[in-house]
């Protein structure tokens, strides 16, 4: 991989997807250090991004999907059911930098635990798949070869037996609610070992930021109908200086300006500050599933004589969706969730072709909206979903976390579950396409008025509301709110349960059919002012290779 001096602009970014070199931890010496190694010879070369090993997500797969996964690890080049950690490599020539230039390299997931090093030196470790994580490549960076070597392992899951029983659909183990969060990913039946359980590989994209002396760490658009506000956190990276903060739209389809903001003066010191940039009196196209006007955000960080010091883009939307009453409301009109779930995500991930044919799909076929079961998109899909017209219930990174036996979560796991959390409403809380937080899948199944759980139940609510106040909340997809168990219980302990009640029903599969059932039992209690939905309504699922009843 080599990067050209005309690439070394601050503002750019500099994909690192494709083939990298990787060797399996069971091929290493006892004395080898990968991350100083002067020949890599006994790599293979590997796809980025991808898992490493077998893909087990949601229902058990087809005849024709097994078959597609043992060619895929086949191809891979080494034993993946005996690997269990190992080492990338990917060799990188850099000119020189020029003066204040800073290059970063950023990782939007990485299974399950990493190191990474640059030319021998460490950078930095991580855990967890589902949160980004960026290192400083600068001070360790030289003209010419550079060797990048990232460590990675499965959580390498204790033995244990223990059951917790059956959730709705899927069979509850030890080994996949309690330990990191791993989503959906892993066998539904109950018979598998703790390694079926467990991930490996640089599964999301990988990319270079380059930098000048100062950086913007996030960036947030909270649209209204007819404008804006940009929140900005940006710092710099070489002691106390002046800059400017700028914001351009320009229409996605006509690729013409479409606003701009008064250029705002800040003062920058190592510590990071937000600064608002805000927009008034302006007639945007909005955007809904059926007309997805999008407008690229484009906000520069300048210093005081108009150099580019950093650039932050994105495609957004304006549009607002929010409850009132019982009712949603898309751009101040009320709203019907007509969808269903759910897209095959975790199948394949990676596949960038694979969101645009399906969403396509599902635009064309008049359904609206749609949920992430039990693990959130990464970006290729969500920007699919804003381009093509798609609504997005994103579901949260730990399924029945506090369902069954499980007592609550310890306090390490809890604070890298809200760690990974804030990252996953932070990453997506720029996409139109999102309408509803749902924090997660039956969360308190068979334990529903537990309050310690409730407890922790409710502290990811409110820092999900903290990070982003602007959209709805789901507490539980499961949950109805009971009324005397709120007033009772839950509000005394200034417990949030979130805004909407969600049922799970499986008519003629897990209860008795509708022909038996009067369906308007449903219904009969509902909760003044909460809206009501349903995001798993259905019958039995069909056999995925016949189609018949399973």
């Amino acid at each position: 991989m080599s990067v050209t001096q005309e690439q070394l602009k601050p503002g750019q970014a500099i994909e690192l997807t494709g083939e990298w070199l990787y060797k399996p931890g069971y091929l290493l010496q006892p004395n080898e250090q990968p991350q100083r190694a002067e020949n890599l010879n006994g790599y293979v070369a590997v796809p980025v991004p991808q898992l490493l090993n077998r893909t087990q997500w949601w229902l058990d797969d087809s005849e024709d999907y097994k078959k597609y996964e043992e060619a895929r690890l086949k191809k891979l080049g080494f034993d993946t059911i005996r690997a269990e950690d190992g080492w990338y490599q990917l060799l990188l020539d850099v000119p020189a930098l020029p003066k204040n230039r800073r290059v970063f390299i950023e990782f939007d997931g990485v299974a399950m635990k990493s190191k990474a090093f640059c030319n021998g030196q460490l950078l930095g470790e991580h855990a967890g798949m589902f949160s980004r994580f960026a290192y400083d490549l600068t001070p360790h960076l030289k003209p010419g070869r550079n060797l990048l070597s990232v460590f990675v392992s499965m959580e390498k899951i204790p033995t244990s037996a223990l059951s917790l029983g059956q959730a709705v659909t899927v069979n509850l183990t030890a080994s996949k609610i309690l330990t990191l969060s791993k989503g959906m990913f892993g066998p539904l039946s109950p018979d598998q070992n703790n390694r079926s359980y467990d991930l490996h590989g640089i599964w999301q994209p990988v990319k270079l930021v380059v930098r000048a002396a100062s950086m913007i760490d996030d960036t947030w658009f909270i649209p209204s109908l007819d404008g804006a506000r940009v929140q900005v956190e940006a710092r710099s990276l070489a002691g106390a200086q002046s800059a400017i903060l700028r914001a351009r739209w320009t229409d996605v389809k006509t690729n013409k300006v479409f606003a701009t903001t008064e250029a705002v003066a800040v003062q920058l010191g190592e510590i990071k500050m937000t600064r608002d940039l805000t927009l008034r009196n302006v007639q945007p196209k909005l955007w809904t599933p059926a007309a997805p006007n999008l407008y690229r955000l484009d906000v520069t960080l300048e210093s005081a004589s108009g150099e580019v010091l950093d650039r932050w883009m994105h495609n957004v939307g304006f549009r607002t969706f929010e409850v009132r009453g019982n009712q949603f409301l898309l751009n101040g009109k009320p709203y019907w969730l007509r969808g269903a779930n759910q897209l095959p995500y975790g199948k394949n991930s990676w596949d960038t072709a694979l969101p645009r044919k399906l969403i396509q799909l599902m635009h064309d076929g008049n359904q609206r909206v749609t949920r992430t079961h039990a693990t959130p998109w990464n970006e290729a899909w969500l920007d699919a979903a804003d381009e093509i017209g798609l609504g997005v219930s994103i579901e949260g990174i730990r399924p029945w976390a506090l369902a069954g036996k499980i007592g609550v979560t310890p306090p390490d796991m809890f604070a890298h579950w809200l760690m990974e959390n804030e990252d996953v409403i932070k990453r997506g809380r720029n996409h139109p396409s999102i309408l509803l937080w749902t924090i997660g899948n039956e969360m308190l199944l068979r334990d529903g008025k537990n309050l310690e759980k409730w407890k922790q139940l409710s502290e990811v609510i409110k820092q999900t509301r903290r990070l982003d106040p602007h959209r709805p909340v789901v507490a539980d997809s499961t949950y109805q709110r009971e009324t005397d168990f709120y007033n009772q219980s839950l509000k005394p302990n200034n417990i949030d349960d979130g805004d909407v009640d969600d049922i799970h029903r499986y008519r003629g599969w897990y209860s008795d059919s509708p022909f038996v059932i009067d369906s308007k039992a449903d219904i009969k209690d509902l909760t003044p002012n909460r809206p009501l939905i349903g995001q798993e309504v259905s019958t039995g699922y069909p056999d995925l290779d016949t189609g018949l009843p399973v």
